[in-house]
């Protein structure tokens, strides 16, 4: 009999989730209540962020972030080549244009050296990915923008629970003008699809709650009652349900144990594939949320067509590894309605070499050991 597979991630729920969303069904109030404002005042309270705002998954709170922050036509907003399509569909959906830009070899994230060789004069935004669970340069990003007039929104879809090098939570602190996350059952904590932005800003947060609902607002002065309304903004409904932050909440109460799981298999797996020589091992900081596991093929000589070869055979084997994520300069739809540095050559190598194996809470010491033994059998076959 066949093995199972061995998914490239599997997300945790359990009988508390079961009967969290249960008692909001039979509540009777499943959309825009207090469960949800519950789940924004725990997770502001987790991140230590001052406000956050809910919202029906990561790709539209990367959009509400963008038109809470006034970013619109004539903007350029630079944005690494190497992320989900989301972060640069964002910046298109609001009016803006995305500057595709180079990544570093080990982190995979924009540096302020790349970000430098990237900007335009239009350029009025960094969104910056947080790719694999590893925060970028928060810091050297946030004087970059603050030096041009500009704005910081963090893409932290993969980096929930983790943390900057002074420990500060992703989320929290001052870094970003804004913070987003998604909850995809791929990410650290799901609620089925859901998102949420973080900030400081009071204002700035009213403006995203305003986008989130419809771009109107209810409390103004001169209100006739419930019924009256004033539109600010472009924007639509992009709530989360009561039914998903009832999930959120259970979710986000086992965090620290999901990121500390996944770093305690991360580590078995670098461990296991320490002694292959031919593929190089993710380099994970001690603040990383290990959301991906990506190895790279050793050798300049390492090409797309033999790292998708081996992505075929481990799948064939029962190993579903991955590939996060072809590049977004060579898209059609932004190459044009998009703009890239001349040459990205950490981001195309990167996009012949890599390959994300399985890494999830809970993966066993077999499957571990199984991962490693069919890497390394392919590998020395194909040696």
């Amino acid at each position: 009999m066949a093995e199972p597979n061995i998914p490239y991630c599997r997300h945790v729920l359990g009988e508390a989730e079961v009967d969290a969303v249960t008692e909001v069904l039979r509540s009777g109030w499943i959309a825009r209540g207090p469960k949800s404002r519950e789940f924004e005042e725990a997770f502001a309270q987790q991140v230590q962020a001052d406000h956050a705002v809910s919202c029906a998954n990561g790709s539209v709170a990367l959009e509400i972030a963008l038109r809470g922050l006034g970013i619109g036509p004539g903007d350029d907003v630079v944005v690494p080549t190497l992320t989900w399509v989301a972060s640069a569909m964002a910046i298109l959906k609001v009016g803006a244009r995305p500057v595709f830009a180079d990544v570093d070899p080990i982190t995979h994230n924009l540096t302020t050296d790349s970000v430098a060789a990237a900007w335009t004069p239009q350029c009025r935004a960094v969104l910056a990915v947080d790719m694999g669970g590893i925060p970028h340069d928060a810091e050297g990003l946030r004087q970059w923008v603050d030096t041009h007039d500009a704005v910081l929104i963090q893409d932290a879809a993969h980096s929930l629970g983790g943390r900057f090098d002074d420990r500060v939570p992703v989320g929290g602190g001052d870094r970003a003008h804004a913070t987003t996350f998604s909850f995809h059952p791929a990410k650290t904590i799901t609620t089925a699809e859901g998102g949420m932005i973080t900030t400081r800003d009071p204002a700035l947060a009213e403006r995203l709650r305003i986008v989130r609902s419809g771009g109107f607002t209810r409390d103004f002065p001169g209100a006739r009652g419930r019924f009256d309304f004033q539109v600010h903004a472009i924007g639509s409904n992009h709530h989360l349900t009561e039914l998903q932050a009832a999930l959120g909440l259970v979710q986000l109460k086992q965090l620290s144990h999901f990121v500390a799981q996944r770093k305690t298999h991360g580590e078995a797996l670098m461990e296991r594939l320490a002694a292959i020589p031919s593929i190089i091992l993710p380099q994970h900081p001690a603040g990383s949320s290990w959301n991906l596991f990506i190895v790279e093929l050793a050798g300049d000589a390492a090409d797309s067509q033999a790292r998708d070869q081996l992505i075929h055979d481990l799948r064939e084997r029962g190993i579903l590894a991955h590939m996060h994520y072809p590049l977004l300069h060579t898209q059609p739809l932004f190459q044009a309605h998009g703009h890239a540095s001349k040459s990205l050559p950490v981001a195309e190598r990167y996009d012949r070499r890599a390959l994300t194996l399985p890494l999830f809470v809970a993966l066993t010491p077999p499957e571990i050991q199984r991962i490693g033994d069919t890497l390394q059998e392919l590998l020395e076959r194909d040696a």
